[in-house]
């Protein structure tokens, strides 16, 4: 089936502008994605009488993501098969263990923070919170999760990734979840302060057993 080529054009401006917290014009849109001034101009004033962006400074007219679009984002957080399906053990886990647990989407070049729960006895207080976009950039933890390979051998463990942010004094362990089609679909992660005499083992065991529940819960289904 051929792509309609007018919901393209607004995808693709609607993304553009989500790349650019402090806003973006509308000739370094029509720039950027080589269309035409008229045809940009139409699309992003419709957009902006429909709320779904508005003027970050109404002098500068640079266009930022609007509360129509957050409304249909918080949409998909509620009914996210992937939310649903994880959110209840996450929970119990951070609550046990006193850590923040996160889950994360890659699209295209970027990772999106859909979903996070932050104990009230956690040390740790993070700031990421949801709709937080993370660069994917092949280095931190939040990328590299999402390279892992599917398990193709009986008895193979969903594979966990752990990385120690010295210069903010955080720990963090990440593991994929897999679903029907097996693939990689999303990212669950947790966080701690550094505590070096504190053993992670049973906590990265714990987590990959969620992560395999989860996993499962989506159809997922093991060599």
């Amino acid at each position: 089936m051929k792509d309609n080529q007018s919901v393209v054009r607004i995808l693709d401006i609607l993304k553009l502008i989500a790349k650019h917290e402090e806003g973006i014009t509308l000739g370094d849109i029509y720039r950027t994605l080589g269309m035409s001034k008229s045809t940009a101009y139409d699309i992003v004033q419709t957009l902006y009488k429909m709320d779904a962006v508005y003027y970050k400074d109404p002098h500068i007219k640079n266009y930022v993501i609007g509360s129509t679009m957050f409304a249909i984002g918080s949409v998909y957080a509620k009914n996210s098969n992937l939310i649903e399906m994880s959110q209840s053990e996450l929970k119990a886990f951070a609550e046990i263990n006193n850590r923040v647990v996160m889950l994360t989407k890659k699209v295209e070049d970027k990772i999106i923070v859909v979903y996070k729960y932050q104990p009230k006895t956690a040390l740790l207080n993070l700031s990421d919170d949801i709709g937080t976009v993370k660069p994917y950039d092949d280095k931190t933890v939040y990328s590299r999760v999402f390279q892992a390979k599917v398990p193709k051998k009986k008895g193979e463990d969903i594979p966990s990734f752990r990385e120690y942010q010295e210069d903010i004094g955080i720990d963090v362990i990440a593991c994929p979840l897999y679903n029907f089609e097996q693939r990689l679909v999303g990212s669950m992660l947790t966080f701690d302060i550094m505590i070096e005499e504190k053993s992670q083992d049973h906590i990265i065991e714990d987590f990959q057993t969620i992560a395999k529940n989860v996993s499962r819960k989506l159809g997922f289904i093991e060599p």
